[in-house]
């Protein structure tokens, strides 16, 4: 009875193995799907992080090379140096025109009294 029992027990025991075999290799291969999955996230999340860090980078250098509170404090004081010059030079010129203005009447007149003279 042993006997039978075996040969009766035998291609069920095969079938199971043979499953459990199966289901740990299908196992397997989606591990492997996955983790190369995952590689390649990893793969394009470390060139992005390279890109952003030569972005930062970069960042950081060309940061070093701005005017810092000082140094706007001082251009600030040279434009308002220069917008006092320019209103100062507004002012002159301003007397330039009325002196101008004053010639040329004059000029106007002196010229009316030579043709009034010639036309007598």
């Amino acid at each position: 009875m042993d006997m039978e029992l075996a040969k009766t027990l035998l291609p069920i025991i095969n079938m199971l193995l043979t499953v459990a075999l199966w289901l740990a290799a299908s196992r397997d291969s989606k591990d492997k799907a996955t983790i190369s999955s995952i590689n390649r996230v990893e793969e394009t999340m470390n060139s992005k992080i390279n890109a952003q860090e030569q972005r930062v980078t970069r960042l950081e250098r060309d940061i070093d090379h701005t005017p810092k509170h000082d140094d706007l404090g001082k251009i600030y004081d040279r434009i308002n140096e220069v917008k006092d010059e320019a209103s100062e030079i507004k002012g002159e010129m301003k007397e330039l025109k009325g002196e101008f203005r004053q010639m040329s009447g004059q000029l106007t007149r002196l010229y009316q009294n030579e043709l009034d003279k010639k036309r007598l």
